[in-house]
């Protein structure tokens, strides 16, 4: 191999690391960190046979590649793990209610407004799923748009 390819080769190698690190879903990550670090002392082995400057330069940016993906898919990651946490404590609060658990109410979320879809059976089922949606809203931004079957008896 020539010393153009090798130079070739191994920045290949080190922009997919950078970006199998930054965009990869989770497990798709810890798969890759496990080939890398198995596969890398072969990549040493090749840098270091065209010369010692390569061997530096892999492993600067092997360095630089774990705290830019790192920092990347934190910041990726974050508003993700933000707007799940309220979807899942309130899809976890209608579940635990013994009349809403019953109904056909599903929680989606838009931004950090927290949206409520189905039927429920009174004006009261209306309330207690909005107050739920508020209570879990970590800005109380919700819109119901549940629809009721039928008004409250009287």
């Amino acid at each position: 191999m020539s010393s153009r390819h090798t130079w070739a080769f191994l920045a290949a190698a080190s922009l997919g690391l950078i970006a199998g690190l930054a965009f990869a879903p989770r497990p798709a990550r810890v798969e890759l960190k496990r080939r890398a670090t198995r596969n890398a002392s072969r990549l040493g082995n090749l840098a270091a046979r065209e010369s010692g400057r390569a061997a530096r330069a892999v492993a600067a940016a092997a360095s630089i590649a774990g705290r830019v993906a790192g920092g990347a898919a934190r910041r990726l990651a974050a508003p993700l793990s933000r707007a799940s946490l309220p979807s899942r404590t309130l899809k976890h609060s209608i579940a635990t209610d013994p009349i809403l658990s019953q109904r056909a109410i599903w929680v989606d979320a838009h931004g950090d407004t927290m949206l409520l879809h189905g039927v429920v059976d009174s004006d009261e089922e209306w309330r207690s799923a909005d107050l739920l949606a508020r209570l879990a809203s970590p800005d109380g931004s919700v819109r119901n748009l549940l629809q009721v079957r039928r008004g409250p008896e009287g």
